[in-house]
């Protein structure tokens, strides 16, 4: 909620500096649908930031969760991952991951070429 609420390019990068993402990151894996969406929702932000979306990439956590919720869910939760996968697909390592998962299609969903 802070990074939701906070100046554009303000709190992002204080996360990553803090080492706050790897746990942003296993909120993914929270049983709460909630939480999963609000952490997807976070990933999503965090990734507009270049630091934080190198940080993301070498994550091996982050890709297959918001797959796994973009594939399996619907509405806001099954949007706020596909919106963090097209923010992580800037980056060629998370772009290839999203490609050998087969997520493609869901972003091809949510974003308009």
């Amino acid at each position: 909620t802070l990074l939701l609420q906070s100046a554009p390019g303000e709190l992002a990068p204080r996360l990553c500096e803090q080492g706050c993402i790897p746990h942003v990151v296993g909120l993914l894996k929270s049983p709460v649908e909630s939480v999963q969406g609000n952490a997807a929702l976070c990933i999503g932000e965090l990734a507009r930031d270049a630091r934080c979306l190198a940080v993301l990439a070498a994550s091996q956590e982050v890709v297959e969760p918001l797959l796994a919720i973009a594939h399996k869910r619907t509405g806001a939760l099954q949007r706020n991952a596909a919106i963090a996968l097209a923010r992580l697909a800037k980056n060629p390592h998370c772009l290839a991951r999203i490609r050998d998962n087969h997520g493609m299609q869901i972003l091809m969903q949510y974003v308009k070429p």
